[in-house]
């Protein structure tokens, strides 16, 4: 729902966008892509499709950046340069293998690689339209030479939605819209998708831990607290209860090994380690920025291994870095994260 909800957003302001700027170009006479009503609908449609295409398309290219103004800032230079590059790279290749045969081999592999790239879709789908504008401005010119401008809607122009026009850049940019929105619900729901991975990752987390629980030695009160975790059976006491919560990165040591412990409602405690204890990964799962090796936690009785439950809306958390939003003041701060918890 939040991916949805962004690209309709998104989608909204762009398409407002670029249907002004063919108003601005229809109001001041710039007939490249208003001389017809055909022209003026499929370069609509161009820009439709291309909107659908690259906002899932950045959306994924966001998720490998940490710094928000360094992902808009590459993102938005790559993608200028990515097609102006694909586009003038097919556009010479068509233009030189007029006189070189042995070119035709690079256009082909070029124009069909290119199509995966919905910059070069769009860059191509003008320089289409443009190119039967030229055939049309030539053919009015000549018409108006002798005469005979009546004639001007005989003029037998190609036909802009054919495949070697734009047909095919409409149709690579309608699957790239399907394909990136795919990846991005895969990216989206990796745990659900790639459910086999994760079930994995718990039996080797849990071989782990009993290979290490052999030779591990633990303290009388820390025995004790698993105990007590084992033996509870109103869960409605307590506000958090960890079960044998493990994790393990590398698949051969334990970042957290079988961590036991609750907290009762009301009670203020204290989670104490040296560095590299494995307190950082034990709040990230609790919060679920990481997946669980093996164990459980319930949060006023719920467990967060189950995604239905509304266990989060009794949580907050403040991590170590990037708690706040240095774009807002105090005040925006506070009425963010209250509209956030509904208060």
């Amino acid at each position: 729902m939040y991916w949805v909800t962004n690209f309709l957003c998104d989608f909204a302001i762009y398409f407002i966008c670029s249907l002004l700027i063919i108003c601005i170009y229809y109001l001041m006479s710039v007939e490249l892509f208003t001389f017809s009503w055909q022209t003026v609908g499929s370069a609509i449609l161009v820009f439709v499709l291309y909107g659908c295409c690259t906002l899932p398309f950045v959306y994924i290219m966001q998720m490998f950046f940490k710094i928000p103004a360094l992902a808009f800032a590459l993102i938005s230079i790559g993608i200028f340069f990515v097609g102006v590059v694909t586009t003038m790279t097919v556009m010479l290749l068509e233009n030189l293998q007029t006189g070189d045969e042995s070119l035709d081999a690079a256009h082909r592999i070029c124009s069909g690689v290119f199509l995966l790239v919905p910059q070069y879709n769009l860059g191509m789908a003008m320089y289409r339209l443009s190119f039967v504008y030229t055939i049309y401005d030539y053919g009015r010119s000549y018409l108006e030479k002798i005469g005979r401008l009546d004639a001007l809607h005989e003029l037998p122009l190609p036909n802009v939605m054919e495949w070697e026009m734009i047909g095919k850049h409409c149709l690579a940019l309608f699957l790239g819209s399907l394909l990136y929105m795919a990846l991005l619900a895969l990216v989206e729901y990796r745990d659900v998708v790639f459910k086999f991975i994760r079930n994995l990752e718990k039996r080797k987390t849990l071989q782990l831990v009993q290979k290490n629980e052999l030779d591990r030695k633990l303290d009388e009160d820390v025995m004790q607290e698993q105990r007590d975790v084992e033996n509870i059976d109103d869960f409605d006491e307590y506000g958090l209860v960890v079960k044998g919560l493990s994790k393990s990165y590398s698949g051969k040591a334990l970042a957290v090994n079988n961590l036991s412990f609750s907290v009762r409602k009301g009670q203020c405690f204290g989670l104490l380690g040296v560095n590299g204890a494995g307190k950082t990964t034990t709040f990230s799962m609790l919060t679920k920025r990481l997946g669980i090796g093996s164990g459980d936690a319930l949060i006023h009785g719920m467990s967060i291994n189950d995604s239905k439950l509304p266990r989060y809306r009794l949580l907050g958390y403040c991590p170590q870095f990037d708690a706040l939003n240095l774009k807002l003041t105090a005040r925006e701060q506070l009425a963010f994260y209250c509209r956030i918890r509904g208060i």
